[in-house]
């Protein structure tokens, strides 16, 4: 049934393909739970990359909280204690 499952892979897969045939699963529910928790992982990477694309400009705030924040910390509280 293990070599059933990866017989149906894309041609495009070939290489994940054998990634899975490395692992040494057992029994068929251990693939398919592995391949359950790389869907939801691909599902969750294409969901980020959706909201901010490779390449995009990073989001302002975050730039605006780093400078603002820039210089405070340990060592820095001059005047206090």
């Amino acid at each position: 049934m293990l070599e059933k499952t990866f017989s149906t892979f894309h041609a495009s897969n070939v290489l994940l393909q054998q990634q899975y045939r490395e692992k040494g699963f057992k029994k068929y529910s251990e693939l398919i739970s592995w391949l359950l928790v790389a869907e939801q992982n691909n599902k969750l990477l294409m969901k980020n990359h959706e909201a901010c694309p490779t390449g995009s400009t990073p989001f302002s705030e975050v730039n605006v909280t780093i400078s603002n924040n820039h210089g405070r910390g340990r060592g820095h509280d001059h005047g206090r204690g």
